[in-house]
Formats: structure tokens, sequence, C-alpha cells
């Protein structure tokens, strides 16, 4: 299970997530205590993204914390 958490009030937004995940593919699981699942998408911009459940990225399929 993915923790995830977002708090907004009038100076910003605060973002934070569990680190735990598993990445999967066609052969193979992986597990990994420490993962990122919040990530900044901008050094100019307050732009971030948080994500849980099944992803792709790169074209690699990952299923984050079954």
């Amino acid at each position: 299970m993915t923790a995830e958490l977002g708090i907004t009030n009038g100076y910003g937004v605060v973002l934070a997530a569990d680190s735990s995940l598993t990445m999967q593919d066609h052969s193979s699981r992986k597990y990994y205590i420490t993962g990122q699942k919040i990530f900044k998408l901008s050094s100019k911009h307050s732009v971030a993204i948080m994500f849980y459940g099944n992803a792709t990225i790169n074209g690699q399929k990952n299923t984050i914390n079954c």
C-alpha cells in the first residue's frame, strides 16, 4: 500500500510519500525500501508529481507497492 499526503495553505504545498516500492517487468519483480515517488519537474517552476499504483516510465511498467 502506498501512502501519499498533500497539504496546502496560503504559502504553498507540502508533498509527502512513503519510500517502499515494487518494480516489475515481464519476468522479474524487484523490491526497494528507498524508492522515490515524488519528482520535481522543473528547477525554474514549482511543479512536482506524485504517483501510485501501476505506472509506465520510459517504457518500463512499474507496480508501486502492490
